[in-house]
């Protein structure tokens, strides 16, 4: 098999095994999509959670030029650190619009959660946070037309 095979092949399996895994909420079902003519390889999460329709990507993947590009990877622990780990050559798989350096999602997925610990609305009420969005509503309204909001 050629370099461009075995990458298809890895990538493929990869998504293939995300694919078996189910999410712990919702009736969410983990579709795999393979286009081995344009080399696009994506694993879309369909369904329902509590009433509402999820359908977005969790990996979108692209081989150019001998080269394997994550466009998009919403996987936990990533597709890069697994390619790898499966025998793929680290210099052959780029980062689209990421760094240079694999991407440390648990480190991000902290400082997020830190960040979120601090913003106003983590100590407000839902309700007081629906008042503060209407205040925010009506000084903008008021900014932008020269008067109050008529409801």
């Amino acid at each position: 098999m050629d370099t461009i095979t075995n990458y298809r092949e890895a990538v493929k399996k990869m998504i293939g095994q995300y694919a078996k895994l189910r999410p712990s909420q919702g009736d969410i079902c983990l579709d795999t999509i393979f286009d081995e003519v344009q080399d696009r390889y994506a694993l879309m999460r369909v369904g329902w959670d509590s009433g509402r329709r999820v359908r977005d990507n969790l990996i979108y993947v692209t081989i150019h030029n001998g080269v394997i590009q994550v466009e998009y990877d919403g996987i936990e622990h990533g597709i890069f650190n697994d390619l790898v780990q499966s025998g793929i050559p680290q210099e052959d798989i780029v980062l689209i619009s990421m760094s240079d350096e694999p991407f440390d999602w648990q480190k991000e997925l902290a400082a997020l959660r830190a960040e979120m610990k601090n913003h106003p609305f983590a100590k407000m009420s839902r309700e007081e946070i629906l008042a503060k969005l209407r205040q925010t509503r009506e000084e903008v309204y008021e900014e932008v037309y020269g008067h109050r909001h008529e409801n």
